[in-house]
């Protein structure tokens, strides 16, 4: 996952690891976030990026104590794996 971290200290990750997390596939992140129902950014080259902490909720919301998508990571984990990469 990669992760842009912007002049104000806000993180974001792309929309298609965002998909990939939660086990979605791209067009369905980008049609939420169209719909309003997911936070994210459109850079000046036009790529959509999501808040870090919108990645979470999302996470919290979708397995609700259950895995994530694809890769079997439970919430708690995934709040591990992501404080020992220093979110």
């Amino acid at each position: 996952m990669q992760l842009t971290v912007s002049p104000d200290g806000r993180r974001f990750v792309r929309s298609r690891d965002v998909a990939q997390v939660l086990g979605l596939n791209e067009k369905t992140v980008r049609r939420r976030i169209e719909a309003g129902k997911v936070k994210a950014v459109r850079t000046s080259a036009g790529h959509l990026m999501i808040p870090l902490d919108e990645l979470v909720r999302l996470v919290e919301e979708m397995t609700q104590g259950a895995v994530c998508g694809p890769c079997g990571t439970s919430v708690d984990d995934f709040s591990k794996i992501l404080a020992g990469m220093g979110l």
